[in-house]
């Protein structure tokens, strides 16, 4: 058996990897923040800091592949330095398969926010080692739809984003792109960059519709400024990561072509499925 370790194993993005890479027949090692709790789901658990490069060299002691990602960091300074601990660590434990999930759209160069810079100098310096795949989504998560922000606002009938109405986007389930992460771990010669896509790219008109059929109900698109997504954030993540959130889909930045060794993954799960389902686990 596999054991694979898997950073910030209880987030709303790793935490369907976790699913996933258990569900294929995987053991995790949860690497967690060492003031967090343990959660029963996890075959192992493992404090490290990524500000701790010995830490994170003891977690990822033994394992023989690892899931890895950043945190959504805004100063420059230790967005870099977590990103420098993680790639010592992981050469220094010497784990033979890397796939780093960014987590965002990767940009092709630096763009002067600090957590996206720091996940694009990691991925180019991990490309170097020959051991590491890159999975990222093309586009949001649906799981966005339904955070604290979002939620009160899709019970009214309102979906309020920081997008254009007409930008085509393939919104991703985190289940997609961790069904992708599996398939990375367990290829003989994975991909050097894998994108997840969900199963259709939606204007905002049609985001509102497919969401309508999920809920019998009239869903309406509205394009809002990163100034009032930031507001709209604040309440629940704080002013300092409501305005670093905010601040990168202020970054004009139109979609990357597809590098040449790059693959294009299309999920399953369509938005009207997707809500659907999240909605029927959601009381209220």
């Amino acid at each position: 058996m596999t054991t694979i370790a898997v950073t910030s194993a209880a987030s709303s993005q790793m935490s369907p990897v976790v699913r996933a890479l258990r569900e294929a027949g995987h053991r995790v090692r949860a690497l967690h923040r060492p003031q967090s709790r343990v959660l029963a789901s996890w075959d192992e658990a493992a404090p490290a800091d990524l500000l701790d490069p010995d830490s994170l060299i003891s977690a990822l002691d033994g394992v023989q592949a690892a899931v890895v990602g950043l945190p959504l960091e805004f100063e420059a300074r230790p967005a870099m330095r977590q990103a420098e601990n993680l790639l010592l660590a992981l050469q220094k434990a010497g784990v033979g398969r890397v796939v780093l999930n960014t987590g965002t759209p990767l940009p092709p160069t630096a763009v002067g926010v600090p957590f996206l810079d720091a996940r694009r100098w990691l991925a180019d310096e991990l490309a170097v080692s020959g051991v590491t795949a890159v999975v990222h989504p093309a586009a949001t998560y649906l799981e966005n739809l339904v955070a604290p922000w979002s939620l009160p606002l899709l019970r009214r009938g309102v979906v309020e984003y920081p997008l254009p109405a007409e930008a085509s986007i393939p919104w991703v389930a985190g289940a997609d792109l961790a069904q992708a992460v599996v398939e990375l771990i367990d290829a003989e010669r994975p991909a050097r960059l894998t994108v997840v896509a969900g199963p259709e790219d939606l204007q905002g008109p049609d985001l509102a519709r497919a969401l309508s059929a999920a809920m019998d109900r009239e869903v309406e698109w509205r394009t809002i400024s990163p100034a009032k997504y930031e507001q709209l954030l604040r309440p629940h993540l704080g002013e300092r990561t409501a305005a670093g959130v905010a601040g990168a889909y202020a970054v004009p930045a139109p979609p990357p072509a597809l590098p040449r060794d790059a693959q294009l993954i299309r999920g399953r799960t369509s938005a009207t499925a997707w809500v659907r389902e999240a909605l029927a686990g959601i009381p209220g």
